[in-house]
């Protein structure tokens, strides 16, 4: 699947990095909240590209935190969960629909989301960062 990058924070990630400690149930906070918007980004681009035959797929979009890693990262994973009643997996059916196949041209709906997403996240986790600076000052 396509990948979201986001540019623009790497001061907000130094000042995020020398109050680590202190702010790790933030950190958790601002990576529940990304996931969140980009699960709902997800969701209106499928309907955007037209993708709703069912509704099954999008209503399967989601999001999964996973524990720490030994190098203490955590990740949120989006994408379709399950398979639908014909024993289809959700996130093969949307990937089919990304890149397309031999008979169908991709319609790249991912990546249409993760534009939007890159818009939105880095003000809401700054918010939510500043909130929490407040507390502290």
């Amino acid at each position: 699947m396509a990948l979201c990058r986001i540019e623009g924070l790497d001061e907000l990630i130094d000042d995020m990095e020398r109050h680590y400690e202190e702010a790790e149930e933030v950190f958790d906070e601002m990576l529940e909240t990304g996931a969140e918007e980009c699960k709902e980004a997800w969701r209106r681009a499928a309907l955007k590209h037209g993708h709703k035959d069912t509704g099954d797929m999008i209503a399967a979009i989601n999001y999964s935190i996973k524990p720490r890693h030994s190098s203490g990262i955590r990740e949120a994973h989006i994408y379709p969960i399950g398979k639908d009643k014909r024993g289809i997996r959700h996130a093969s059916k949307a990937f089919w629909r990304h890149y397309g196949t031999s008979k169908k041209a991709g319609t790249y709906w991912v990546d249409t989301a993760d534009e939007e997403v890159a818009k939105i996240v880095p003000d809401k986790l700054l918010e939510i960062w500043n909130k929490h600076l407040s507390k502290k000052g």
